[in-house]
């Protein structure tokens, strides 16, 4: 058997917001893993429902995740794209409401993961740094 996956991109400013969804175990679920340049940020498991159309359900489980990633980005360009900033704003911002998401979903690890990477984009924001404090208690 050949295991359906889906894999897209997002060009950031820092680089490639790389989505990756396949099939895996047994029972099937999918694993979508979401990679910022080479690194993991976030790593969500959806359960296959019995019965369901494997190929068709990689399929809408995937454009879902890309699609709700898009309008993030696409929400943040449009805020005022005149706007003078450093380059790793729009990462920063996208990164920080992803932990913001992983974390209300119950993931700590995968929100840590994305704050990390927010701080290695922006190591002067106290925020960001109290954020991750947090995190670790």
């Amino acid at each position: 058997m050949i295991a359906p996956g889906m894999t897209s991109c997002i060009e950031l400013q820092v680089g490639f917001l790389t989505l990756q969804t396949e099939l895996v175990g047994d029972p099937p679920e999918l694993s979508t893993v979401i990679d910022l340049a080479g690194r993991v940020v976030r790593r969500i498991r959806t359960p296959c429902p019995p019965g369901v159309d494997l190929a068709q359900f990689v399929l809408r489980i995937h454009a879902d995740i890309d699609r709700k990633l898009r309008l993030a980005v696409d929400a943040r360009r449009r805020e005022d794209p005149n706007r003078p900033r450093p380059g790793d704003d729009d990462t920063a911002a996208l990164l920080f409401l992803l932990a913001v998401e992983a974390y209300m979903d119950g993931d700590a690890i995968s929100a840590r993961q994305m704050l990390s990477c927010v701080a290695d984009l922006l190591p002067d924001d106290a925020t960001i740094a109290t954020n991750l404090r947090a995190l670790d208690r």
